[in-house]
């Protein structure tokens, strides 16, 4: 009789451990499910958005152009590649240059910094050549290209201390080439990358 009721025991203790293991499986499984659809989504986005959107001999990478969506947050990139509305040649501008953060990675179409601040000095276009990834020398060259075609009235560089110094010093990032600069005795100089869409970083 004892034996018995440790086998049933046994039985039902190997039954609820099997239930319990099913209904976790499940939940993990949905679980990776979500996680994977929400990599997906993240990934599709990164390449089209960030430095693997479009290639520039120069600068290493720019954003594509067209609209995007990520679950709710959508993206809209200009005819010029820039993330602000086309170039109004009647107003004064104030130009922005930065990384993600001036880009508004993760932020909805007209709720970026640089939208308020347009909204707040109506009399001015803010324009915003913010790309994805970018460290403080690409700022630069995009500044020299930036007031080629603007005449600008006020400039602001958006500084992320958390990874501008280590996108700035290094001649790769996000695995891709990117312009390099360095301080010699008070002068900035440029080292010569060779930035090619066929090298092994921009493939």
């Amino acid at each position: 009789m004892l034996n018995f009721i440790s086998k049933t025991l046994l039985y039902d203790t190997v039954r609820s451990l099997l239930r319990e293991i099913k209904v976790r499986g499940i939940g993990l499984f949905l679980l990776a499910f979500i996680l994977v659809g929400l990599l997906l989504e993240t990934y599709n986005f990164l390449r089209a958005v960030t430095p693997t959107g479009k290639f520039d001999s120069e600068l290493g990478w720019l954003n594509p152009q067209g609209r995007f969506q990520v679950g709710e947050t959508s993206y809209t990139i200009n005819s010029a590649g820039f993330r602000m509305r086309e170039s109004n040649s009647k107003k004064p501008k104030i130009l922005v240059l930065g990384d993600s953060i001036g880009l508004g990675l993760g932020v909805n179409d007209g709720n970026v910094f640089t939208d308020y601040l347009e909204h707040e000095i109506p009399g001015y276009q803010v324009l915003n050549f913010s790309v994805n990834g970018y460290g403080i020398g690409q700022y630069f060259l995009m500044l020299k290209r930036a007031i080629e075609k603007n005449v600008a009235k006020l400039i602001v560089v958006v500084i992320c201390t958390g990874n501008d110094i280590r996108n700035t010093i290094t001649s790769e990032n996000y695995g891709l080439n990117k312009p390099l600069f360095f301080a010699n005795n008070g002068q900035l100089e440029f080292v010569d990358v060779n930035i090619s869409r066929f090298s092994c970083h921009n493939m």
